[in-house]
């Protein structure tokens, strides 16, 4: 995404969207470890009719919906300039 607002609008922001990204996953990661349940689910996946949680998901859709995003926006940069 950082590449894509330079793009965009000339704003050298490559490194504080790369920075703020990771930040984001660790701290998501961070509360997914802490419980045990959430540490399973995530590293072993759902057994049987065992719920899933909200947070392990946005945490899988997290660094795909950035791309999708960034793609988009650098694709309009293309179109615009």
């Amino acid at each position: 995404m950082g590449v894509s607002i330079d793009e965009l609008f000339g704003v050298p922001w490559t490194v504080p969207c790369t920075a703020l990204n990771v930040i984001a996953g660790m701290v998501m990661l961070l509360l997914v470890t802490r419980n045990e349940h959430a540490r399973r689910l995530f590293y072993e996946g759902r057994k049987d009719e065992q719920p899933g949680m909200v947070l392990i998901g946005l945490l899988w859709t997290f660094p795909f919906s950035l791309i999708v995003v960034g793609l988009i926006w650098w694709l309009l940069a293309q179109l615009l300039k």
